[in-house]
């Protein structure tokens, strides 16, 4: 199992929604919990869009987070909520990337088919909560 590095303070945190959309009020009381604790935090293109219950298309969606894991900038991936669609997501993940560049990837509900997909493709260890 591939372990990804720790969280330190002033990370950059990736925030991505690669199932359904998070609402705006939400997602800014989050960040200002995370900004408080000296993490900085990058928006991915999911984060602003909204079609029908999904934050973007599917092809967005993996394209982001394909895009959080490509990013040397980029220290871990949260997601911002669960939802429902990873089906529709997880065919269109670049594993071989994902393997190649291993960081804290975490979230709850729908991103469980995330978790155990990467865990399964690339043996990083993945984070449900």
């Amino acid at each position: 199992m591939i372990r990804p590095a720790g969280l330190r303070s002033g990370a950059n945190i990736g925030v991505i929604s690669p199932s359904y959309w998070i609402a705006d009020d939400v997602l800014k009381n989050t960040a200002e919990i995370f900004t408080s604790r000296n993490f900085h935090l990058t928006y991915g293109e999911s984060i602003k869009l909204k079609e029908g219950p999904f934050a973007g298309p599917p092809e967005l969606r993996a394209d982001d987070l394909n895009n959080m894991f490509a990013d040397p900038n980029i220290d871990a991936i949260f997601c911002a909520r669960g939802g429902y669609g990873a089906n529709r997501v997880l065919p269109l993940l670049n594993y071989d990337l994902i393997k190649e560049n291993p960081k804290i990837f975490i979230g709850n509900s729908d991103i469980t088919a995330y978790l155990t997909s990467i865990t399964q493709k690339t043996e990083i260890i993945t984070f449900h909560g």
